[in-house]
């Protein structure tokens, strides 16, 4: 029987709250459901509250009992942007809970603290992190000089209308709006400055296509969390078919303007300095995924074992399989680094995974449906998910040589949502 929220001494109401006001803020700096559920766990048994917890991708349900009663609360909370510095910060928290030295009243003051601190990086800096990516990301792609001015300067038009849209409740529209600015900025200046268009493109959108949302889904999937899996694969589709919709939209508003672009081979640049690109991109990527101080270097490590593990994976294996070594040196990197620095796998995992995630792919394989390609559109699909099946194998891999198995919250340190 479920009985209305009661209050009957000084203590018992704040170990509640700090349990409501816990599962809200990790669900809101992206903390997949598994390590919410295990972490409210940890810290109602440490409080002397025997609670059962089961976080959705919008909300937690936690019910509680303690002395006799059960209360059951629903804690609206939608997955937020990945905030690693206040991941971290809310690790520690329910770490410092369950070792005894933080009361329940210092633990709500100090995850208050963290949800309102403001952003380390103002709009300036993070738009122009925006167009840095970006650029970098051409070079990455195989694209050249030209590609790279053209995806930093659509990127960062996208940055701007990122931090713009969150001030103005405008996300729904942010995937479609996006995607048309840089397929028509893209378009419109390869008639003036010949590039691949298709690179620039797919540059200036990579942060926001869902390339996390793909595998966490999959992840969730292959633990048995079928709901939250379903859950983000409906949402990671959704998202492709925006994107895909607004890159034709922008690409044939730009074909009426100016007429449409002719195919130009990219240049491309040697695989040397595609290493420098992905080292040089280290510190905007600390300002995207709101890293802590003093991570730059373990992201550089990240991104680079990732890249090559990738680049090594894909000569053995081939492209569709080639992550997944990739990803498995990631891992390994990743969850060897939090043993030793007793921190969140997430830090290094997170950036690193931006150059494996296959939601690239999915992208290319959505474009070509709206272009009029049926067979191109459901080959790069059915690529997309063999590398995302490829990334989580990888990463099964490394928690069973790491850690000995695979828990409940296998893989659960990587946020899912794109940063943003």
């Amino acid at each position: 029987m479920l009985h209305p929220p009661q209050e009957d001494s000084v203590v018992e109401a704040p170990r509640t709250a700090l349990l409501l006001e816990l599962a809200a803020g990790l669900q809101r700096v992206g903390t997949p459901p598994g390590r919410v559920e295990h972490t409210l766990e940890d810290v109602s048994h440490s409080l002397g509250i025997r609670g059962r917890f089961f976080a959705l991708p919008s909300a937690v349900l936690a019910s509680l009992y303690e002395g006799g009663r059960e209360q059951t609360r629903l804690v609206p909370a939608p997955s937020g942007e990945t905030d690693l510095v206040a991941l971290e910060g809310l690790r520690r928290v329910g770490r410092d809970v369950v070792a005894g030295t933080l009361s329940p009243v210092q633990a709500r003051s100090r995850i208050a603290q963290i949800m309102s601190a403001p952003p380390e990086f103002g709009r300036v800096v993070t738009v122009l992190s925006f167009g840095w990516v970006s650029a970098l990301a051409a070079l990455i792609f195989g694209g050249g000089p030209m590609e790279a001015a053209v995806a930093g300067f659509a990127g960062a038009l996208i940055g701007a209308m990122q931090v713009g849209a969150s001030s103005r409740g405008l996300s729904g529209l942010l995937e479609a709006g996006s995607a048309s600015v840089a397929a028509f900025v893209a378009a419109t200046l390869a008639v003036a400055l010949p590039h691949s268009a298709e690179i620039a493109v797919l540059a200036a959108l990579i942060v926001l296509v869902p390339g996390f949302t793909i595998h966490r889904a999959l992840t969730d999937l292959s633990t048995g969390h079928l709901l939250s899996g379903s859950s983000r694969m409906a949402h990671a589709g959704t998202v492709l078919l925006l994107m895909g919709f607004g890159v034709a939209l922008g690409g044939r508003a730009a074909g009426a303007l100016v007429g449409a672009p002719s195919f130009v081979e990219p240049m491309g640049i040697p695989v040397w300095q595609r290493v420098v690109a992905l080292l040089v991109m280290t510190p905007a990527l600390r300002v995207l995924f709101r890293a802590p101080q003093g991570s730059s270097l373990w992201i550089a490590g990240a991104v680079s074992i990732a890249w090559f593990g990738s680049m090594g994976g894909s000569y053995l294996l081939g492209p569709d399989l080639g992550p997944f070594l990739g990803a498995l040196a990631l891992g390994l990197y990743a969850l060897l680094w939090e043993k030793m620095a007793d921190r969140p796998a997430a830090l290094p995992l997170a950036p690193g995974l931006l150059v494996l995630v296959p939601g690239a792919i999915g992208f290319r394989g959505v474009a070509a449906l709206l272009g009029g390609d049926p067979m191109r559109a459901v080959e790069t699909g059915f690529s997309a998910m063999l590398v995302a099946t490829s990334l989580v194998t990888g990463l099964l891999l490394a928690n069973v040589l790491v850690r000995g198995g695979v828990p409940r919250d296998a893989l659960r340190d990587v946020p899912w949502h794109d940063p943003a």
